[in-house]
């Protein structure tokens, strides 16, 4: 005859291997037989749940505590059926019972961990892992459960170091091997994070989400086609996945497919109402497509759900700003750093939006430049440098740079690279590009050594800069484009120099600041914390030559002077509309023409600036919109209809400036005190038409009035200004970086002469 501890052993072997119909009717018949029977009870009810029926369960493992409360067992697998019913209390004060019943078990400071977890509680959670992994190490679970709460704590590196300890401990584990690949593709590895998600997905075919993982490594590998085959097959193994479809629409973001985006996160939403990954995804997809008043309002909902993440207050700070409403956007920015002070978008956003407002104050924005910066430098002690004491010997010189490719620091970049010494100069291109394009492989060809960057941490990037024993780093761009400044922070060379940034980089490691006599003249207040270095000239293009004719004078065509800005919105706000409208009520029968890649498609944009010159009296018909991105020749073309342009404050144009002035289109600029306030005069003092540049708003005005009434003027300008260029510095890239590198070498004098051995 079979006892009661016979017939549960039979059921347990069955109950592990996966048979629970078997292991079920076991613990049935011993319930028979004895209905008060705590195990059978217990163990059943864990059956029920793991086959999903949890009322059953909570039903039948409550009965086991009534009879056995002592078991901390039974509380720790209630606690997990009170939790998949969403009844996060109750489970919590479960698992509770259990901790207090055993401190030591492992499993229940997991389980508290989970509900911690759930309840968007990152740290506590990862405190209670960490003491179950104290108790237990070789715990895969309890990594990769540590790991979701690093990753949820905004630390990926972290989180992908957890989860590869689970996996040391268990390599079978497909969840472990789908989150780390997860985690892997932010931190920009993509190729290994699709490795991952395959290895998951041998291990357990069926795994949606790690198809729905595969599709976001494939998608940031441009693979396209094949992203949207994974995600297809995830939503087909699980089509109510709402992460799933959340992650899908990101990548027919990507696929600049908006509006099949904006349908891939309603579909999420309306599995999962709470989702705020979808909420987010939406809020930029409706960004992307113009839709800025439904950005905001969607961007508001994420912020209203998780009050404590950055990243939703940053995107509302972004589409506040788009909106003209850069206060607000500050104010948000402000937010985001206050629940995490160190998160990277937040502050070079607040940044880029300190450099937008007229009203700021230079000692104000030095001191912001310098918080945001301390929130995110490290602690860098004193470093002593092997570099050769060599005045005079071939130096090694790294380039730091996300804009090694297509966009306009890019094509300024090119101007260091092109005509430079290679005898003298050895150059190191540390570059940050997951989009590699034909600007890209040129920057491979003309510069000696290539160092792709992405995927590696900060402290990796410095130290492989220090292995190459770089003499002098430039960080470019460090506010622009997703650049990299805290590689600098980390001092891995003996000198360090800013360039072709918008301000200062505020980093103490940095040394100088490469600029000109024009942009920060020599009462400028602009702050900085790096020793300005003024070349003879610093705006530089390399020549163009496969560019459209310039047009006839288009007021002699149209009958009316047409105004015009190629810059981007953001830049528009509601003083530069205030003095253009100035402009246009002394010319009133000019129009002004409003062009910036394809924002002015968009509904919301186009009405508010209509809204904003109406208040200042400029009826709508005079205000026209241009959309469409476009390829260059029809952009040049649409610049070439402008008989004037307008420069915004106190952030000028820059490559919007290039290109009207290249078409022969005068630009009318104000200028500031600060490096961003005058890059628009400084290329037309470079070719000699400063009499464009007004001192004041009034000034402004006149220069624009008078050129609008002078016809014969502008059509002069028009047939002189492009020979001008050509011989202006703007072309000028020989010389340019001769004076560039005669920087560089005097540099090194003076480091060689200050830390000269035994001086």
């Amino acid at each position: 005859m079979t006892t009661v501890a016979e017939a549960l052993a039979f059921g347990i072997g069955h109950h592990r291997a996966g048979r629970l119909a078997r292991a079920e009717a076991i613990y049935r018949q011993v319930l028979d037989f004895d209905p008060a029977q705590p195990d059978a009870l217990h163990l059943l009810g864990v059956a029920c749940h793991q086959r999903g029926d949890n009322e059953t369960a909570v039903d039948l493992i409550g009965r086991a505590i009534a009879t056995q409360p002592a078991n901390p067992d039974y509380h720790i697998n209630l606690s997990a059926a009170l939790r998949a019913q969403g009844r996060g209390p109750q489970a919590m004060a479960s698992v509770a019972r259990a901790v207090a019943l055993a401190p030591e078990t492992t499993d229940a400071w997991n389980s508290l961990g989970l509900l911690h977890s759930d309840r968007g509680e990152p740290v506590p959670a990862a405190a209670c892992y960490r003491r179950a992994l104290a108790i237990r190490p070789e715990h895969a679970v309890a990594w990769s459960n540590l790991g979701t709460a690093q990753d949820q704590g905004g630390d990926p590196k972290g989180a992908a170091a957890s989860y590869s300890r689970a996996l040391a401990f268990d390599p079978g584990f497909a969840e472990a091997h789908d989150h780390l690949g997860q985690v892997l593709l932010q931190l920009e590895r993509p190729a290994e994070a699709e490795q991952c998600h395959r290895r998951a997905l041998e291990l357990a075919p069926r795994l949606a989400k790690a198809y729905a993982g595969l599709g976001a490594a494939l998608g940031a590998q441009g693979r396209n086609e094949l992203a949207v085959q994974a995600f297809c097959r995830a939503l087909e193994l699980d089509p109510g996945y709402a992460a799933g479809w959340a992650n899908f629409g990101n990548t027919r973001h990507g696929q600049r497919r908006y509006q099949d985006a904006v349908s891939c996160q309603l579909k999420a939403l309306a599995l999962s109402p709470g989702l705020s990954l979808a909420y987010v995804n939406l809020g930029a997809s409706y960004f992307a497509m113009g839709s800025i008043d439904l950005a905001i309002a969607v961007d508001r909902q994420v912020v209203d759900l998780r009050p404590d993440q950055a990243p939703g207050h940053n995107n509302l700070g972004i589409a506040l700003q788009a909106a003209g409403r850069l206060d607000e956007a500050i104010a948000c920015y402000r937010r985001a750093l206050a629940v995490r002070p160190d998160f990277e978008p937040a502050c070079v956003n607040l940044v880029f939006a300190l450099l937008y407002d007229p009203a700021l104050t230079s000692a104000d924005f030095l001191a912001d430049v310098r918080d945001v910066t301390e929130r995110r430098a490290p602690t860098v002690a004193p470093r002593a440098f092997s570099n050769l004491r060599d005045p005079d010997r071939r130096l090694r010189v790294g380039y730091l740079s996300a804009n090694f490719r297509r966009s306009p620091t890019g094509q300024n970049l090119e101007a260091f690279y092109a005509d430079r010494n290679r005898a003298e100069f050895e150059l190191f291109s540390y570059a940050h590009v997951t989009a590699e394009d034909d600007l890209t492989q040129r920057f491979r060809a003309l510069g000696d050594h290539w160092r792709s960057v992405v995927g590696l941490s900060d402290d990796d990037a410095a130290e492989l800069i220090r292995r190459d024993r770089i003499d002098i780093l430039v960080t470019t761009a460090g506010w622009f484009d997703g650049n990299r400044p805290m590689i600098a922070a980390r001092r891995p060379a003996p000198i360090q120099v800013t360039a072709l940034d918008a301000a200062t980089s505020g980093l103490g490691a940095n040394d100088y600041w490469l600029t000109d006599a024009y942009l920060h003249p020599a009462d400028t207040d602009d702050p900085h914390v790096e020793e300005l270095v003024r070349l003879p000239h610093l705006s530089t293009c390399l020549p163009w030559n496969d560019d459209p004719p310039i047009g006839p004078v288009p007021s002699l065509v149209n009958g009316f002077v047409t105004f015009g800005s190629c810059n981007n919105p953001i830049k528009i706000g509601p003083r530069v509309v205030s003095l253009w409208s100035e402009v246009l009520r002394a010319v009133p029968r000019a129009r002004l023409v409003l062009k910036y890649l394809n924002w002015y498609a968009s509904p919301d944009i186009r009405a508010r600036y209509l809204e904003q010159f109406a208040r200042n009296g400029i009826e709508s018909q005079r205000i026209a919109f241009e959309s469409g991105a476009g390829e260059r020749t029809a952009h040049l073309n649409a610049v070439s209809g402008f008989d004037i342009a307008l420069d915004p404050f106190p952030f000028n144009g820059w490559t919007a400036t290039l290109e009207a002035l290249w078409m022969g289109v005068p630009v009318v600029s104000l200028a500031g005190r600060r490096y961003v306030a005058r890059s628009a005069g400084a290329h037309l003092h470079a070719v000699g038409l400063d009499e464009l540049v007004a001192p004041d708003e009034a000034s402004f005005v006149a220069c624009a009035v008078a050129w609008a009434k002078d016809d014969a003027r502008r059509a002069a300008l028009r047939r002189a200004l492009r020979a001008v260029i050509r011989r202006s510095p703007l072309f000028d890239h020989t010389g340019f970086i001769r004076h560039v590198e005669a920087a560089y070498r005097q540099m090194w004098h003076r480091w060689c002469a200050k830390h000269a051995i035994g001086g």
